[in-house]
């Protein structure tokens, strides 16, 4: 029972790591509240208001970047219930894109597919000028 103990208080303490790490990602990201990031939805088809995925990409996009040199270009695909299940690089910087398709990947929007179907919604991410 003594080791069972130990063991639940390992999985305990990871989870309080993965929070803690979460909580770093989320202070670095407002630290870099001054990064010149920019994003333009450029399309939307079959989603809703847009407003809240564009939220998301830009304090994505600054957990990577500060300045990106040149503007990249995605397209996101989202379910019905907003989770972002598709992300491709259309152009730009590939390896930045690969970074940001990681941690977008998964992430879960207010931004929802409307009728059947999923999402499409094509965004610009940009140096601010």
């Amino acid at each position: 029972a003594g080791s069972a103990r130990v063991a639940g208080s390992g999985a305990t303490a990871g989870k309080i790591a993965g929070v803690a790490k979460e909580e770093k990602a989320d202070a670095k990201a407002k630290d870099k509240v001054g990064c010149k990031v920019a994003v333009k939805i450029d399309k939307a088809t079959n989603a809703g208001d847009t407003q809240a995925l564009r939220d998301l990409v830009e304090r994505t996009a600054r957990t990577v970047t500060c300045t990106p040199a040149v503007p990249l270009k995605l397209r996101i695909s989202l379910d019905g219930t907003g989770k972002i299940v598709k992300v491709e690089v259309l152009s730009g910087d590939r390896q930045l894109g690969e970074v940001i398709t990681r941690k977008l990947t998964g992430a879960t929007s207010a931004t929802r597919a409307t009728g059947a179907g999923q999402a499409s919604v094509e965004v610009t991410i940009t140096a601010e000028k």
